[in-house]
């Protein structure tokens, strides 16, 4: 039993994580939840992702440093983004002043083409026997067609909801004091907010 469960982890780490996205993300960090309740919606909009599996490779500092690394890795290879949970994001969005609808022949498609995960590592002090999970950049490059007109974006963004600095190992006071992050919680988040600037640019 014991190696089933290893054999497990090992196809999970393997193949990666999947994530599919409420939206909620982006409507707590940037929406106006006033207006979507408050307001009346007398305009509609139509939206749409396309239905596919997006792969994010993820890169890990940690790779090569045999001394912290384990017999399975902790973080997936990969994560896997369902792109049509794109559309809850474009929901959050569009919802506070308009009726939305699914169409795929929408007014606004917003696919998600490809992209990557980098997760940096730091000891907090001589208390800690391994390195600490304390930063996350995401980049992805976003197809979104308005109207007819089509435009690639890609959009970089940390774990602080920010543009990173443009060079790794550029630690902080406030990257020091943090606490570990989760990964699966904070990569969601992050591109949940990556796509919703998307829009808004």
């Amino acid at each position: 039993m014991k190696h089933f469960f290893i054999f497990l982890f090992f196809i999970s780490a393997l193949f990666g994580n999947t994530i599919s996205l409420s939206g909620e993300y982006a409507k707590n960090d940037l929406g106006n939840s006033f207006r979507v309740l408050l307001e009346k919606k007398e305009k509609s909009i139509s939206i749409f992702s396309t239905e596919k599996d997006v792969i994010l490779k993820v890169e890990n500092d940690l790779k090569n440093k045999d001394i912290f690394n384990r017999q399975f890795n902790e973080y997936p290879i990969k994560v896997i983004l369902r792109n049509a949970s794109v559309e809850n994001v474009l929901k959050a969005y569009y919802s506070e002043e308009f009726k939305v609808e699914i169409d795929e022949k929408a007014n606004v498609i917003v696919n998600v083409l490809d992209g990557k995960i980098e997760l940096e590592h730091f000891f907090n002090d001589d208390t800690n026997i391994r390195p600490l999970l304390k930063k996350i950049e995401v980049s992805l490059n976003i197809e979104i067609i308005k109207n007819g007109v089509r435009t690639v974006k890609n959009i970089v963004m940390d774990d602080k909801l920010e543009m990173p600095v443009s060079y790794k190992g550029f630690l902080t006071s406030k990257d020091f004091k943090k606490e570990a992050l989760n990964f699966d919680i904070t990569v969601n988040r992050i591109i949940e907010n990556i796509i919703y600037k998307g829009i808004l640019k």
